[in-house]
C-alpha cells in the first residue's frame, strides 16, 4: 500500500495502466469494471491496480468520505457475486493533504478471465474496456506457467470428450457469459470451454469442468459426492433408517441432496388451542447455505466423500479438507472467507446456486436463530471441517 506521500506523486504523475482515478464512489459500476480489468492484469506484469477514491481527473485531491457505510459499500465489490471469479481485493482510507483518499488495491488474478456480468474487462493504457476474443485468448495464455489453483488444473488423460459440450453450449454457456460477448464471432467451443476454466489451453478437463458439465465426474474426482445418512439415534453406530449417495455434476449433488433432506425435515405439531401446524426441526434455508458452502469449499483432491449425518438430535457435515488461508476460529465469521476452489465458486454462482459471496455462514446462522435452534457449530481437525447443526429447541 503506498504511503500518502507516494500517493500525492501518483496522482501528480496522471493515471496510468494500474492507476485510476475517482472524484468520488458516484458510478459505482465503473470502479466495479476496473477491479475487474485489474484482476486480469492483461500487461502480465503481475502488479497490483489502484482505484484512488477522492482524486480528480486532474489529479487534485479532493478527498472522499471515509464512514463505515461507504467503505463497506466498496468492500460490498469484491463479494456481491457481480464479479467472478472472487477477486482480491483491499480497501484502505489513506490521510492526504488533511484530506481522506480511499485506495482500492487489487491483486493480479491466478486464473484469468475474471468477468463482470460475464463481461471480461481489460485495461488499455488509461481505458477499462471489454476483452476483444483475442484479448481473452491471451488471458487464457497467461494461466499457464502459473501456481493454478487445483479447480483450473487441467487433468492428466482428460479431454473435451470427457464433458458434455451440447449441454454446455444449451445451459451453462448462456448463464455465465453476457449475451453481448456470445453475439461476437471468433471463439470456438474450445475457447469459451477455457476462457470459462472449464478446460485448461492444452485441452484437458479441469476440476471445474467435470463438476459443471462432466459425463463421468467421480471417474476424475472419486470424492466429488455427499453420502447421506440418517441413523435412529444419536450415535454413529445406531442402526441406519435411510441413506443415498449424490453424485454427478455439481448441481445434481446439491439437488439430490437437498430433496433428501427436505424429506426427512417435517414434524406436525399440534399445539394448545387446536391449531395443526407444521414445523421444521431444521429452518431449509440454513441447511441448503450449509450444503452448498461445504460443496464449494471442500478440497477435491482429497478421495473422501462429504458426508452429512442425520442423528436424532443434530446433523453433522464432515466435509474434506481443512481451514483455507484463515485461522480455524475463524471459519464461519463474517468477513473471513478463503476460496480453496474460486472457479467452482464461480460456477455455483453462475448456476444460481450462490448468489453473494461470504454471506452463507452468517445467513444460516441467522435463520437457525429465528427457527429456535442453538447456535451453529463448526471446527476443524486436520484436513476435516465438521459442522453440527442441532435440532430446535
Amino acid at each position: 500500500m503506498p504511503a500518502p506521500h507516494d500517493l500525492e506523486a501518483l496522482a501528480t504523475k496522471g493515471e496510468a495502466t494500474t492507476i485510476e482515478f475517482k472524484e468520488s464512489i458516484a458510478g459505482l459500476d465503473g470502479v466495479s469494471k476496473t477491479v475487474c480489468a485489474f484482476a486480469n492484469d492483461i500487461s502480465g506484469l503481475g502488479n497490483p491496480g489502484l482505484i484512488l477514491i477522492g482524486v480528480d481527473k486532474d489529479g487534485r485531491i479532493v478527498g472522499a468520505p471515509s464512514d463505515d457505510a461507504t467503505l463497506q459499500k466498496l468492500a460490498q465489490l469484491r463479494v456481491d457475486g457481480n464479479i467472478t471469479p472472487t477477486p482480491s481485493m483491499t480497501v484502505t482510507p489513506v490521510a492526504v493533504q488533511d484530506k481522506t483518499v480511499i485506495v482500492l488495491e487489487v491483486s493480479p488474478s491466478e486464473s484469468p478471465p475474471v468477468r463482470r456480468h460475464g463481461i471480461a474487462y481489460v485495461r488499455i493504457g488509461t481505458t477499462t474496456t471489454r476483452a476483444t476474443s483475442e484479448e481473452e485468448r491471451r488471458l487464457i495464455e497467461q494461466r499457464k506457467g502459473r501456481a493454478l489453483p487445483f479447480d483450473a488444473r487441467g487433468i492428466s488423460g482428460s479431454a473435451i470428450g470427457d464433458l458434455d459440450v451440447k449441454r454446455f453450449q444449451l445451459d451453462y454457456l448462456t448463464e455465465a457469459v453476457n449475451p453481448l460477448v456470445l453475439a461476437e464471432n471468433g471463439r470456438s467451443v474450445e475457447q469459451q470451454l477455457a476462457a470459462l476454466k472449464l478446460m485448461d489451453g492444452e485441452g484437458r478437463a479441469t476440476p471445474t469442468g467435470l463438476l459443471v458439465v462432466g459425463i463421468d465426474p467421480l471417474s476424475w474426482l472419486p470424492g466429488a459426492y455427499v453420502q447421506f445418512r440418517r441413523v435412529a439415534g444419536d450415535k454413529i453406530t445406531d442402526d441406519t433408517i435411510d441413506e443415498a449417495r449424490s453424485s454427478g455434476t455439481i448441481d445434481v449433488v446439491v439437488r439430490v441432496l437437498e430433496e433428501k433432506l427436505s424429506a426427512h425435515n417435517v414434524t406436525s405439531l399440534t399445539i394448545p388451542g387446536g391449531r395443526h401446524v407444521k414445523q421444521s426441526l431444521y429452518p431449509m434455508v440454513a441447511l441448503q447455505q450449509i450444503v452448498r458452502n461445504a460443496v464449494m469449499h471442500r478440497d477435491y483432491e482429497i478421495a473422501a466423500p462429504i458426508r452429512v449425518t442425520w442423528f436424532d438430535d443434530r446433523i453433522q457435515i464432515d466435509n474434506p479438507g481443512g481451514p483455507f488461508q484463515i485461522q480455524p476460529d475463524k471459519l464461519g465469521e463474517p468477513g473471513f472467507t478463503g476460496y480453496r476452489n474460486p472457479n467452482v465458486a464461480e460456477a455455483m454462482h453462475n448456476l444460481g446456486l450462490v448468489e453473494r459471496f461470504g454471506v452463507g455462514i452468517p445467513l444460516a446462522r441467522k435463520s437457525l436463530e429465528d427457527n429456535g435452534n442453538p447456535p451453529l457449530e463448526i471446527r476443524a481437525d486436520g484436513n476435516f471441517v465438521f459442522v453440527v447443526v442441532r435440532a430446535a429447541r
